[in-house]
């Protein structure tokens, strides 16, 4: 039973599963997002990456959320355009040009962030390659820009 009479909306913890492995580490390795929410009480503040802005105060449910990715490679192959092009209209919204630093530099710290600090080497092959498509994500947005 959820005493939700004091909350506004609600933290639930996202395990991604690729390919039948869950995913510990890495960028996805400890992602808490708010998926439930008093109607009317906050709104989401991007278009792509979106987080939900609650006003109010808000509580952690125990149980996670699972996140099937099974067509993961596929499904990430085809959104790096799109997102990519979204994701660097924003930034620029943000205040954030373009700059050769940032293209050259911020794929590669994504990497050695994810793979390296993250742990995503504990994953495994799929946390190998969780950082390299991530990085080639970082790369893609800076591209656009």
């Amino acid at each position: 039973m959820i005493d939700h009479a004091q909350f506004s909306g609600f933290l639930l913890k996202r395990q991604d599963v690729v390919y039948h492995l869950p995913l510990r580490h890495g960028e996805t390795g400890n992602i808490k997002i708010i998926r439930l929410g008093r109607r009317h009480s906050g709104r989401f503040n991007r278009q792509v990456h979106e987080n939900w802005d609650i006003e109010g105060r808000v509580g952690e449910l125990k149980s996670p959320l699972y996140h099937n990715k099974d067509h993961f490679i596929s499904e990430f192959i085809s959104r790096v355009d799109q997102y990519g092009r979204i994701d660097s209209k924003l930034l620029v919204l943000e205040g954030k040009p373009f700059s050769w630093f940032r293209l050259l530099v911020y794929p590669m710290a994504k990497f050695k962030l994810n793979y390296y600090f993250r742990v995503g080497f504990l994953d495994g092959l799929v946390g190998l390659f969780l950082a390299y498509l991530m990085a080639v994500q970082s790369l893609s947005i800076r591209v656009f820009q």
